[in-house]
């Protein structure tokens, strides 16, 4: 019988992946001259604060992860 490791990536791998694929599909939003040009600045505004909210929690899981053994 052959045993096959299985490699599951942790919760912290995953929410990596997680953030930098929704960073860039918001920060592509905001570059987008169609969204930022015709949106309220109100929407503008609160996809800026969120896409730097994702950028600081991507950076505080980056830690995370470089403290892993």
């Amino acid at each position: 019988m052959i045993l096959r490791q299985v490699t599951n990536p942790s919760p912290l791998a995953r929410l990596q992946a997680k953030l930098e694929a929704d960073i860039e599909k918001l920060a592509a939003r905001l570059a987008s001259p169609g969204f930022a040009g015709k949106a309220p600045p109100a929407v503008v505004k609160k996809a800026e604060d969120e896409l730097s909210e994702m950028r600081n929690k991507l950076e505080s899981v980056l830690d995370g992860l470089s403290k892993l053994p």
